[in-house]
């Protein structure tokens, strides 16, 4: 009985001995990630790094296109020095054809729609003489030493970016500054950030406004030279690009008279 006891505990001693070893040499369980999972590790990591080199390429063409928006301004500002003589002598033309502008008005296909009171904004447009534009020179600023933008940060009187439209009016009975204005002005930062506007105000006279009723409240487009309102800007650079460049276009295009032909046929 003590030999077969002797020879069981030498065999349980060599059987963990050997377990001990293959556990040595075997990778641990509880240390070691599934293929799987190290796989999809791997993946996440060289996803994160695409990201990040197609962001930084991102901001890189950004850049370029912000400078490709400062040389086309550039351009135009440029050209509307050299047309400023040109639209001095159409001005004056213009004065001689009656209801100019009024028709000019009238036939854009979206300022039409911003036209008011007809017993006031008709006889306005009537009485508008010149339409004056002037561009700002454009000087996009640098980014500050740690890349920062200072947008906000516009020095007041430089106007980097940004335009200002003019009415100039013969004497008539509804307002009394023969002269208004609005301004846009843009980020030196960046040239589709809109980030002031300033306008004349409009000093009506004493009767303009006397028609209007609750059921019927004051609407004209030249409350646009009041204060700030919707599509303000939109419409501003429809008269920039569009209007004052080339009036004519709108001026020779027949009249839309819609129901009225149709009433006269029936």
């Amino acid at each position: 009985t003590t030999h077969i006891l002797h020879n069981f505990h030498a065999m349980k001693r060599k059987s963990e001995s050997q377990l001990q070893k293959e556990d040595l040499s075997a990778p641990s369980a509880r240390n070691s990630s599934p293929p799987a999972a190290e796989e999809s590790e791997n993946g996440d990591k060289t996803l994160d790094a695409n990201v990040t080199r197609l962001m930084q390429h991102q901001h890189s063409i950004d850049k370029l296109s912000e400078q490709c928006k400062w040389e086309k301004y550039k351009i135009e500002y440029t050209y509307m020095q050299k047309m400023s003589n040109f639209f001095a002598d159409r001005a004056k033309m213009i004065e001689e054809i009656p209801e100019f502008w009024l028709r000019v008005f009238m036939n854009h296909e979206v300022i039409s729609g911003c036209i008011g009171n007809g017993e006031i904004d008709v006889p306005l447009l009537n009485a508008l003489r010149d339409i004056k534009m002037e561009m700002y020179e454009a000087a996009p600023a640098e980014e500050d030493a740690e890349g920062q933008d200072q947008s906000e940060q516009q020095v007041e009187g430089q106007f980097h970016n940004g335009f200002k439209v003019e009415f100039v009016f013969g004497e008539n009975e509804w307002i009394d500054d023969l002269t208004l204005w609005k301004r846009f002005l843009y980020s030196p930062y960046d040239s589709d950030q809109l980030i002031d506007v300033q306008q004349s105000g409009v000093n009506w006279k004493k009767d303009a406004r006397a028609s209007a009723t609750e059921e019927e409240p004051f609407e004209s487009f030249f409350e646009f030279f009041e204060d700030r309102r919707p599509l303000e800007e939109e419409v501003f650079v429809l008269l920039k690009e569009e209007v004052f460049i080339d009036p004519m276009k709108y001026y020779l295009k027949p009249i839309d008279l819609g129901d009225e032909e149709g009433e006269g046929e029936e």
